[in-house]
């Protein structure tokens, strides 16, 4: 595969908007429900963040910023860079459990979501393409953007177990291709919630679980 360096997925990427990420990982929009009061960021939002911001991210998606109503002609703006720069994003269940790692259920995922991600490429190309879910492996998500399935490679449970999953694992020279995968710990959602239907706040609670880990 040569030198990290060369690795595609650590290629810079220019958006048309002029903003160039440095490289293709990306820090994917997750409920963190950690804002404080009137849903602004708090010190415990702050001290996560600056622990991605330090993990070698190409790009983190989140919003900061006092809420406010936009007026009718900054909707307007937002419409037509929407239509100018749209970036199509996928989402599914991201990493993989330990134990399944190089198992056929990982592969299988990880091509499913790919499979869905070729079809968008051949109907919007020169439109950024973003692929959060079933990447597992370095290897992964390399092949995905060197075959042009996809630009950039979203990860979230895996981001949460590891911060600086870039430069720890991905972009570490030391870290053989082999040894190069993501790792997820599932957190069970309780089962009043489930129940209840509430399988969502359930989602939300294993995502404050994981957050805990940071």
């Amino acid at each position: 595969m040569g030198t990290l360096s060369d690795l595609q997925i650590a290629q810079p990427l220019t958006l048309k908007s002029g903003l160039t990420l440095p490289n293709r990982l990306v820090k994917a929009a997750m409920a963190e429900n950690l804002a404080g009061a009137q849903n602004l960021p708090d010190e415990r939002m702050q001290a996560v963040y600056k622990q991605w911001s330090e993990g070698g991210w190409g790009l983190i998606i989140t919003v900061f910023g006092t809420p406010r109503a936009m007026t009718r002609e900054e909707i307007q703006t937002v419409i037509s860079q929407f239509a100018r720069a749209a970036r199509v994003m996928m989402w599914g269940k991201d990493g993989a459990n330990q134990q399944e790692e190089k198992s056929d259920r990982t592969k299988a995922r990880e091509a499913f979501f790919l499979e869905f991600a070729r079809v968008v490429r051949e109907e919007f190309r020169g439109v950024p393409l973003m692929v959060t879910g079933g990447f597992s492996s370095r290897d992964g998500m390399e092949k995905a953007v060197a075959d042009d399935d996809c630009d950039l490679v979203g990860l979230a449970r895996p981001a949460v177990l590891n911060p600086a999953v870039p430069n720890n694992i991905v972009f570490n020279p030391e870290v053989k291709d082999q040894d190069a995968t993501l790792y997820r710990k599932n957190i069970e959602i309780p089962w009043i919630l489930k129940q209840l239907g509430m399988a969502p706040v359930g989602a939300g609670l294993n995502t404050l679980q994981k957050l805990a880990y940071l």
